[in-house]
């Protein structure tokens, strides 16, 4: 049996490795790869297709928002980072969010009505799409929480 790790800041990658009761040994034969080729993966040498192999192996599809987040030079250009809150301050910001899309839903529906947006309906239809990036940032952050308690609920 390996020896534990006393890596400080780990990456999901090896958490979640940990957090499956797997050694590097045995992670490495599930995914058809060295050893050395895993450490090299969580240690940020990773590509999709790696992503991918591990995210099945470990029944874990978080790894792959993880990937893209952390690790991928389009992601770290277009996926907006999830900031982990504490469950109270998430649920209160979704149902923030949410009587603010209650609010927004009128209006979006009379900008869709006719099938276009015009010049006057822009502002709105603009703002109506920042909210709808708030509430999925927020919704992201309660999946995160979630995650982040199954896996200390796991770890401890």
């Amino acid at each position: 049996m390996g020896r534990a790790s006393t890596k400080e800041n780990k990456d999901d990658y090896q958490l979640t490795r940990e957090a499956k009761g797997y050694t590097r040994e045995e992670a490495a034969i599930i995914l058809n790869v060295s050893e050395s080729k895993l450490e090299r993966m969580e240690n940020g040498q990773i590509n999709a297709d790696d992503v991918l192999n591990m995210a099945n192996a470990y029944n874990e599809p978080n790894l792959c928002s993880y990937f893209c987040m952390h690790d991928c030079p389009i992601g770290l250009c277009y996926v907006p980072k999830v900031e982990v809150k504490d469950l109270p301050t998430v649920t209160i910001e979704i149902l923030t969010k949410l009587n603010k899309l209650n609010h927004d839903k009128e209006r979006l529906l009379e900008i869709s009505e006719d099938g276009e947006i015009t010049e006057d309906e822009l502002a709105d239809y603009e703002r109506i799409e920042e909210n709808l990036e708030k509430m999925e940032l927020a919704i992201a952050a309660l999946k995160q929480w979630v995650k982040n308690s199954k896996d200390s609920s796991i770890a401890g």
